[in-house]
C-alpha cells in the first residue's frame, strides 16, 4: 500500500516483512502463578523433557515467566496463564504454543476454566521518517478535522476498536511502533494488537468446558486468518498471500 497521494511525506507499508505473534490466554478461577514452574511443566508431561529454558525462569506470587530456546514463552499471572509464540517463518508443525496449551488443559482438566483469549499481533514496517505511524493513523484511519492540529502540533493518536460478533468479541488496538534494527537504527512501524475473547459461563461441567476450550484453541488459525484479513484488507487495503503451511490441518 503506497499512501503518497495522502501525505506530504510518502508512507508505504512493507507487507511481506510483517512480524506476527499469537498469545493464548486461559482464564482460570483461583489460579496461582506460583503453581507454574519449568520443573512442574516437565514432570507433568506438559513440556517435553528435552526442552531447554532460554534464561532462568522468574517465579513470584505476582507472576511467573518461562522462556524456552525454541521461542515459546509462558507467562502466568493471578487468574490467567498465557502461551506466547512468534510465527516468523515457522511451519505449522514447528509451532508449539497451542499444543502446549491443550496439553496443559488435558493434564489439569479439573481446573475451573472461565474463558479464553486468542490475541494475535501484527507489526507492519513502514517507510518514511519516525512519524510515519502517527501519520498513518491521523491521516488515513481518522477523519481530519480541527483536532488534527493544536498549536502547530499533530497529536500522537492510537485507536481502540471493539467488535461484538456472534459467539465472541474482538478488540483491536492500533498504535505507532518502532522496530529496532541490527545496526542500532529504528524503523517506523504500526502495531495491530487483536484480542478474540470467548467466555464459558453458560457451559456446565468441568469436562465440557475443557472440551470446548481445547476446540477453540485448536481453531486459533481461523482467528489469525480473520485478523489478517481485517488488518491487511480493511486497514492497509492490500490482500496478502500467506504461507499455506500455517493453515493446513
Amino acid at each position: 500500500m503506497n499512501l503518497q497521494g495522502q501525505f506530504n511525506n510518502p508512507v508505504s507499508v512493507k507487507i511481506p516483512q510483517q512480524i506476527e505473534e499469537v498469545t493464548l490466554g486461559i482464564a482460570i478461577k483461583n489460579f496461582n502463578p506460583t503453581m507454574v514452574s519449568a520443573e512442574f511443566l516437565q514432570m507433568g508431561g506438559i513440556i517435553p523433557s528435552d526442552w531447554e529454558v532460554a534464561q532462568k525462569p522468574m517465579v513470584s506470587p505476582n507472576g511467573t515467566q518461562i522462556m524456552y530456546k525454541n521461542g515459546l514463552k509462558i507467562i502466568a499471572q493471578p487468574g490467567i496463564i498465557n502461551f506466547i509464540e512468534g510465527l516468523g517463518n515457522k511451519e505449522m508443525k514447528d509451532l508449539n504454543f497451542a499444543k502446549v496449551a491443550t496439553k496443559y488443559i488435558e493434564k489439569l482438566s479439573s481446573a475451573e476454566y472461565q474463558g479464553l483469549s486468542i490475541s494475535p499481533k501484527i507489526i507492519a514496517p513502514l517507510s518514511g521518517d519516525e512519524t510515519a505511524g502517527k501519520k498513518l493513523i491521523n491521516e488515513e484511519f481518522l477523519k481530519r478535522g480541527s483536532w488534527s492540529q493544536f498549536e502547530g502540533v499533530e497529536p500522537q493518536a492510537a485507536l481502540n476498536l471493539f467488535y461484538n460478533l456472534q459467539g465472541y468479541s474482538l478488540a483491536v488496538n492500533i498504535n505507532p511502533a518502532r522496530l529496532q534494527q541490527s545496526n542500532n537504527t529504528a524503523m517506523p512501524a504500526i502495531l495491530f494488537a487483536g484480542n478474540f475473547t470467548y467466555k464459558f459461563d453458560s457451559i456446565q461441567g468441568a469436562e465440557n468446558k475443557s472440551k470446548v476450550l481445547m476446540s477453540k484453541i485448536n481453531s486459533w488459525q481461523e482467528n489469525l486468518d480473520t485478523f489478517r484479513v481485517l488488518v491487511n484488507e480493511k486497514f492497509l487495503h492490500q490482500a496478502v498471500s500467506y504461507q499455506q503451511s500455517l493453515f493446513n490441518n
